[in-house]
């Protein structure tokens, strides 16, 4: 596996020669990284600093995206209940479905269920202080399970919420009664209902299996509660976030841009990013410094 620094120097370098700047990969190091960057920001007109940027990495991007054939949006099959609120079906990008279809299919499997709020995003769809603006659902890297399928009832729930004792590792582990699954004993956190806003922990036992390992085995990482879930008062349940998992393996930090990962699924062009003023405001957003 390549060392994140190696896989982003390799996306620069292949771009570089799309745009004719080098002749081949191999041409490009870390000693003469900047010089090149400069040769094509002056080609481009941009401001020359031989640092990649957020308008040097949409120049270099961009064009790759107007004519090449689009990711396409896969249908996902999701299980329901008549004891929980979710969805029958979900929407991912083509990429990273097939994960998805095999996490599935481990879980049911193991005598499990995998239930879901929703995966892609509409572009459209109003913000919120438990969405974020430049949201991993928009670019069809995201999948939520049910947020009413666990959290409430655990003695019933199909999903156990933990909270991670270890400073190590994600904040939630989730976990999904499974009746092939692990005899184990959990600390539940749970509430009393959506607005008691008061974490509880009760002991509860069965067979599980630990959802969070097998989802980041799989390319999908769970992710931290927001801030209006950790104060002390007034807590929000839609900010607790231990449903979200995203895979955000797929992007190249330092590299990949909000906007450019849009621009590679069918139905999306500058035009569609232009109607929505936040969506074309983000575009030029880059993973791991101002996304995410």
């Amino acid at each position: 596996m390549k060392k994140p620094e190696e896989t982003y120097l390799a996306a620069i370098s292949q771009l570089l020669v799309e745009h004719k700047v080098i002749r081949s990969q191999s041409e490009l190091n870390k000693k003469n990284f900047r010089d090149t960057i400069s040769e094509f920001q002056e080609k481009a007109g941009l401001f020359v600093d031989g640092i990649p940027g957020k308008d040097t990495l949409w120049m270099l991007q961009y064009p790759r995206y107007i004519n090449r054939e689009r990711l396409t949006w896969v249908k996902c099959d999701a299980d329901i209940s008549s004891s929980f609120n979710g969805l029958p079906y979900l929407y991912l990008r083509s990429d990273v479905s097939y994960n998805y279809l095999r996490l599935r299919e481990i879980v049911l499997a193991a005598g499990g269920i995998l239930p879901t709020s929703g995966g892609k995003r509409s572009l459209h769809e109003r913000l919120n202080q438990h969405r974020s603006s430049k949201s991993m659902h928009y670019v069809g890297l995201a999948f939520d399970i049910s947020v009413s399928s666990g959290f409430f009832n655990p003695d019933e729930d199909p999903v156990i919420v933990v909270k991670n004792e270890s400073k190590k590792g994600p904040y939630w582990i989730v976990y999904l009664r499974a009746a092939s699954g692990e005899e184990l004993e959990l600390n539940a956190t749970y509430w009393k209902s959506w607005n008691s806003r008061e974490d509880l922990i009760k002991k509860v036992s069965g067979k599980f299996i630990n959802f969070s390992k097998l989802a980041i085995n799989h390319g999908f990482n769970p992710i931290s509660p927001r801030p209006s879930y950790l104060r002390k008062n007034n807590k929000q349940y839609l900010s607790a976030e231990w449903w979200h998992f995203q895979a955000d393996s797929y992007l190249i930090p330092n590299f990949s841009q909000f906007g450019i990962e849009l621009l590679r699924i069918e139905g999306y062009d500058l035009d569609t990013l232009k109607k929505n003023e936040i969506i074309w405001q983000n575009r030029k957003s880059i993973f791991k410094k101002n996304w995410f």
